[in-house]
């Protein structure tokens, strides 16, 4: 049974953890993070997303690598989904010290 204004249907949801998010929630109200699927923010209005990364092979050492816009070498690994887990780690780990992405 759903309540008045409730969705019937339901999205399959991973658990979120202040492992797996965080959301920095700066004074003008703009929100920044890593984007996830799970969490639906263009129900609060409009989204600006920025590539803070991007991830591609090295063929030279046969890795995935992760790097910033500027350079920085932020994670490697021979496996993408394992370098990809290691990037999401490093934003998550800055963005609870402070780090604003832009």
């Amino acid at each position: 049974m759903a309540l008045e204004g409730q969705s019937t249907t339901r999205r399959q949801q991973r658990p979120q953890t202040p492992e797996t998010l965080v959301l920095c929630i700066r004074p003008d109200g703009a929100i920044e993070g890593l984007y996830d699927d799970d969490l639906r923010l263009d129900e609060l209005g409009r989204l600006e997303i920025r590539r803070a990364s991007s991830v591609e092979f090295d063929d030279a050492t046969g890795e995935w690598v992760a790097t910033t816009p500027s350079g920085q070498i932020i994670a490697r690994d021979r496996s993408r989904a394992a370098c990809i887990r290691k990037e999401i780690e490093f934003f998550q780990a800055a963005f609870r010290r402070g780090f604003r992405a832009f």
